[in-house]
């Protein structure tokens, strides 16, 4: 719907004042927003809460979003939790913009907080990173144990298949007679032993 306008604000701010956070699915419609409850609550967590703390992060909490960061990794609502009034959209931020590239300057990988090793390439960004996403390889993963398991399958069931029908043959030639029921099953598995070898 585009920017939020102050008149929207105010609305937001006079009902939760009023009726205090949560229903965010109803809560455009009984406050008289053309917004989403999702879009409502964003807006009332990162900007209109009066708690929130604005402004520069001191060294302190710096200091706290490093070693939080190290613990945690990219949970940025755990790392908010533990520093009063910042949100974590604004951890995010400022880890992306100032203290990732202070980490790279000081000679430690963002990620793993240990030391980048010019000698190790796996630390090292490739200066033509290939526009793949992070998923490629898993799909890539995925696709090949899902061939392997069918081929793996398909062995396994004609292997079952011819050993049952050489039992069901070698029973029935000592009987003499092959019972109709015992005939049709071994077809069908043969014929479904051959579907799925081709």
């Amino acid at each position: 719907k585009g920017a939020w306008t102050p008149e929207e604000d105010q609305k937001l701010i006079a009902y939760l004042q009023l009726h205090g956070e949560g229903g965010w699915r109803t809560l455009p419609q009984k406050a008289g927003l053309k917004r989403c409850g999702k879009s409502c609550r964003l807006r009332w967590a990162n900007y209109l809460r009066p708690d929130i703390q604005r402004g520069e992060f001191s060294p302190e909490e710096d200091d706290t979003i490093i070693k939080l960061h190290a613990l945690n990794g990219n949970k940025w609502a755990a790392i908010a939790a533990c520093l009063e009034g910042r949100t974590d959209n604004d951890i995010k931020n400022y880890w992306n913009t100032n203290l990732k590239k202070r980490l790279k300057q000081k000679g430690l990988n963002p990620i793993t907080h240990q030391p980048i090793n010019s000698t190790d390439q796996t630390d090292l960004e490739p200066k033509n990173p290939k526009p793949v996403g992070s998923s490629g390889s898993a799909r890539l993963l995925n696709r090949v144990a899902s061939t392997y398991a069918v081929a793996l399958n398909r062995d396994l069931l004609t292997e079952i298949i011819t050993r049952n029908s050489t039992i069901i043959a070698s029973d029935s030639q000592n009987a003499g007679h092959v019972d109709s029921s015992t005939a049709n099953s071994t077809n069908k598995m043969a014929a479904e032993s051959s579907a799925l070898t081709s």
